[in-house]
C-alpha cells in the first residue's frame, strides 16, 4: 500500500512514544504557576506552529532563566528540537536535544521525589521520557525507546490519577495505546497485550473534546491512525482543519500530499508537494534528507501517471541524493525512505549486501 513508508515514519516515531508537545495546560489547575511562565509557554507553542523557531525558543529560554529547577523550560526546547528534527528530517540538533531532556528528566525526578503529589512533575516527567523515546527510535534504539516509553506512561497514568481532568493527557495515552496495540498484534491473546487499538482513539478524541491545548496535535496523531486504518477521508478531514488553523504546519502539508496520493488525487498531491519544496528552499533547516522525501513522492506520482521521463529524473535525483547521504548520521526515518527510492527507482542492492 502506497501509505506504508509514512506508517513506518510515524511508527518509528510514535508506536511507543505517546506524549505532545502543545499539551499541558489543563493542569495548572491543581498547581499555580506564575502568569508570565503560562504566557511564555502559550508563546512559544504559537511560534512554533507557525514556524517562528528562534521566537520560540527565545520564550521557552526565558522560562529556564525563571525557572532553572522546573523541567517545564528545558521539555519544551528539547521537544522543539525534536519537533525540528522531525520535520526537515535531520539529526543535527540531537546533542542539544540529549542535553535539555536529560535536564527535563533529572530535574523532573527531584520534584516528583520531594512531592509525590505533584501532578504537574508528573506530567512533565512523563512527556519528557516520551520525547527521550521518540529520539531513541530515530538512533534504532528501540528497547531504550521502550523503556522510556513505559516509564512515561507511568508517570502520566499517575498524574491522571492524582488530576482527572488532566485531559490533555489522554492524547499521550492514547496514542501509546493505540501504537502497542498495533505493534503487539500477535500477543493480544495474552491478559496484558490485549487490543486497546479502539480505546487508544477513544482517549485521543476526549483529549480534542476536552483538553486545553493538545488539539492539533491530537488531531496530527489521529490523521496518522486514520491512514494506518486506510480511513483516508477522514484523515484528509482532519488535516485540513489542522491547515485551517497554522497553515505553516509542515508535518500537516506533508500528510495532506501523502493522503492525497493514497486517494490517487494525483495533481492535487503534487502541487502539495512542489508546496513543500519550495518551502524547504526558504528553509534556512535545509538538507538533503528532507528534499528526498519531497523527490521520492513525485517521482512516485510521475510514475503512477506514466511520465516516464520525469520519472527518470527524478530517479536520477534520488540516486543523486542517496550518494551524499552516505557519510551522515542518518535518522531511521531515513534509512527506511532509502529503501523506499531503492524499490522505486529499482536500484539492486550491493553484491556483498545480496550476499549477507
Amino acid at each position: 500500500m502506497l501509505h506504508f513508508f509514512n506508517i513506518i515514519i510515524r511508527i518509528s516515531i510514535t508506536s511507543f512514544i505517546f506524549i505532545g508537545l502543545f499539551a499541558p495546560f489543563s493542569l495548572y489547575a491543581q498547581k499555580e504557576i506564575d502568569k508570565r511562565i503560562e504566557m511564555l509557554i502559550q508563546t512559544g507553542i504559537d511560534k512554533v506552529n507557525k514556524e517562528k523557531t528562534d521566537e520560540a525558543l527565545k520564550a521557552f529560554r526565558n522560562i529556564i532563566d525563571s525557572e532553572k529547577e522546573s523541567p517545564i523550560g528545558y521539555f519544551y526546547t528539547a521537544a522543539l528540537y525534536q519537533v525540528l528534527m522531525q520535520n526537515y528530517r535531520t539529526m543535527v540538533f540531537n546533542d542539544k536535544f540529549d542535553y535539555y531532556i536529560n535536564e527535563a528528566i533529572e530535574k523532573g525526578e527531584k520534584l516528583v521525589k520531594n512531592d509525590k503529589d505533584n501532578d504537574l512533575a508528573y506530567f512533565y516527567l512523563g512527556g519528557s521520557y516520551g520525547y527521550r523515546a521518540i529520539n531513541k527510535t530515530e538512533k534504532g534504539n528501540w528497547f531504550g525507546a521502550f523503556v522510556d516509553a513505559v516509564k512515561g506512561a507511568d508517570y502520566l497514568e499517575k498524574a491522571l490519577d492524582i488530576n482527572p481532568k488532566l485531559y490533555d493527557a489522554y492524547y499521550g495515552l492514547g496514542v501509546y495505546k493505540y501504537w502497542r496495540s498495533v505493534k503487539s498484534r500477535v500477543l493480544w491473546f495474552l491478559p496484558f497485550f490485549g487490543d486497546e487499538r479502539q480505546k487508544g482513539i477513544d482517549e485521543m478524541q476526549r483529549a480534542i473534546a476536552q483538553g486545553s491545548y493538545s488539539r492539533i496535535e491530537a488531531k496530527g496523531a489521529l490523521v496518522t491512525i486514520l491512514l494506518n486504518e486506510g480511513l483516508y477521508d477522514s484523515a484528509l478531514h482532519f488535516t485540513n482543519e489542522i491547515l485551517s488553523e497554522y497553515p505553516e504546519n509542515i508535518n500537516a502539508i506533508r500528510d495532506k500530499g501523502i493522503i492525497l496520493v493514497e486517494l490517487k488525487r494525483w495533481d492535487e498531491a503534487t502541487l502539495i508537494f512542489n508546496k513543500l519544496a519550495e518551502r524547504l528552499k526558504e528553509s534556512r533547516w535545509k538538507g538533503p534528507e528532507a528534499k528526498m522525501e519531497i523527490e521520492y513522492y513525485l517521482t512516485l506520482i510521475y510514475q503512477k501517471l506514466g511520465k516516464m521521463n520525469e520519472y527518470k529524473r527524478g530517479c536520477e535525483n534520488l540516486i543523486q541524493l542517496t550518494k551524499k547521504l552516505e557519510r551522515k548520521n542518518l535518522s531511521e526515518t531515513i534509512n527506511e525512505l532509502i529503501i523506499k527510492v531503492n524499490i522505486l527507482c529499482k536500484i539492486p542492492k550491493p553484491e556483498k549486501e545480496q550476499e549477507a
